[in-house]
Formats: C-alpha cells, structure tokens, sequence
C-alpha cells in the first residue's frame, strides 16, 4: 500500500488538477486577449488614430490590476483568488458572492469564445470563395488534407 504523498511547503499536490480545470482556466484566460483580437476593427472605427493610445491605457490598467493581483497574492498566499481576497476583505458573505460570480463569468468565456472564432472562421471562408481564385485554394485545402 502506497503512503500518500508529503508535499513540501508552497508546492501543489501532484494532479490537482483535472483535465476540465486546466481547460477551463485556459478559456478564461484566453478571454481577453481573444477579445482584443477580435475588437480591434470596432474598436479603430470608434477610436480612429486614438487606438494606439487606448490600447497602451489597456495595457496600462491591466498591468495594475496584475501588480493588485500580485500584491494579494503575496499577502494572502492561497489558490483562492477572488474567493479567498474577497472573503479576507468583505467577510464570508462577499467572498461566497464573488466566488459565484467569477464561476459563471468563466462559464460564459467558452462559449463566448467559441462563437466568436466561428464567426471568423465564417467571414475568412465567405471572403476565400468570393475570390477569383477560390476554386483553386479549395481544390489545394481538398488535396492537402488527403496527403495528411
């Protein structure tokens, strides 16, 4: 019989984590940068030549909530986050709120970004066949995947 493993301090436990965490950590993290993909031409058709200097004062605001992040961290040294700051800064009630909330926000990630990649895909594939040369990038995809 195996004796359960001792884990060092300020180390994880060995498969703390599932298959379906990791993907759903990585959806909510590619979420905002996939939407700064995506929103670029809206963003340059309201913005206009000001979109450098908006896209700089993103840069800007998420670097200090990264820094307020990290100084929670830092303080409060758990795999919590928003649960566990929240908790030790509004008490049991804002903590239990706030973690919910951050669960279905996460939850609205995947499909959100799913459907906007669709929507790309869509718009590359309808611009591919109205051009001249559509039979032949088709006819090139077709045999490409057959040599695979």
């Amino acid at each position: 019989m195996a004796l359960p493993q001792q884990n060092k301090v300020g180390q994880l436990r060995r498969n703390a984590i599932s298959v379906i965490g990791a993907v759903a950590l990585a959806m909510a993290f590619m979420g905002p940068a996939t939407s700064v993909f995506f929103n670029t031409n809206p963003a340059a058709s309201g913005a206009g030549y000001a979109l450098p200097f908006a896209l700089l004062l993103a840069l800007i605001v998420s670097a200090l909530v990264a820094s307020a992040i990290g100084a929670f961290a830092q303080k409060i040294p758990t795999a919590g986050f928003a649960y566990t700051f929240n908790t030790h800064g509004f008490g049991k009630r804002g903590g239990f709120l706030s973690g919910w909330i951050l669960v279905f926000s996460y939850a609205m990630v995947g499909p959100m970004l799913l459907s906007a990649i669709g929507l790309q895909g869509w718009r590359y594939g309808a611009a591919l066949l109205s051009h001249p040369d559509a039979d032949d990038t088709l006819l090139y995809c077709v045999h490409f995947r057959t040599i695979r």
